[in-house]
């Protein structure tokens, strides 16, 4: 299958988002599934993995978004970060088991950067959803400055619509293994 870049955003100075339409009326996904890319530079193909990241209701079925997070000196993040519309690439999928377990109490979404991604067609779908399995839903964010917050608003007016969802953003200042991280502070108050 193949696919097309629409359009480009920069959201932040290191993370884009991208809008693709694919060849076919409608991309077989999970939310939090992802797909391989085949790309062309002058270097030849390459191919890399990425996981789908709409998250708005006016995405029609065959268009798909995805979040991309620079890597200093990066063969994609050259190509990427320099694409106009009309770039293409040939996919492959959907792989993968990340996606939303049926049933539990409370659900942890833990992410940095662009590992948001798979989680935004994961808390759209629950946003959609009549019922949830979860009594809550909590989105741990960590980011390097505030400026890489991404999505922000988005996050904001769904914990703002729906009890069941909060979400919190902190930069990273502190070791992983430190108690005052936040997702160690986090854990211990739910």
């Amino acid at each position: 299958m193949k696919a097309e870049l629409l359009w480009t955003e920069h959201l932040s100075p290191t993370s884009i988002r991208m809008h693709w339409r694919a060849s076919v009326d409608a991309l077989a996904f999970e939310p939090g599934q992802f797909y391989r890319f085949t790309f062309n530079d002058s270097d030849g193909a390459f191919e890399r993995s990425y996981t789908f990241a709409q998250y708005e209701n006016d995405c029609p079925a065959g268009d798909f978004d995805l979040l991309i997070s620079e890597t200093k000196g990066g063969r994609a993040t050259q190509l990427l970060f320099d694409a106009v519309p009309g770039l293409s690439a040939t996919l492959s999928g959907p792989y993968g088991r990340l996606v939303l377990p049926s049933e539990g109490r409370r659900l942890f979404l833990v992410a940095t950067s662009a590992g948001l991604a798979p989680y935004l067609p994961m808390l759209h779908s629950l946003e959609q959803s009549t019922s949830i399995p979860f009594e809550s839903v909590h989105l741990l964010f960590g980011v390097r400055s505030p400026v890489e917050c991404l999505c922000r608003s988005w996050l904001d007016d769904l914990a703002l619509s729906h009890a069941w969802f909060d979400w919190r953003s902190e930069e990273h200042t502190s070791e992983l293994q430190s108690p005052d991280h936040l997702v160690c502070r986090l854990l211990l108050e739910k």
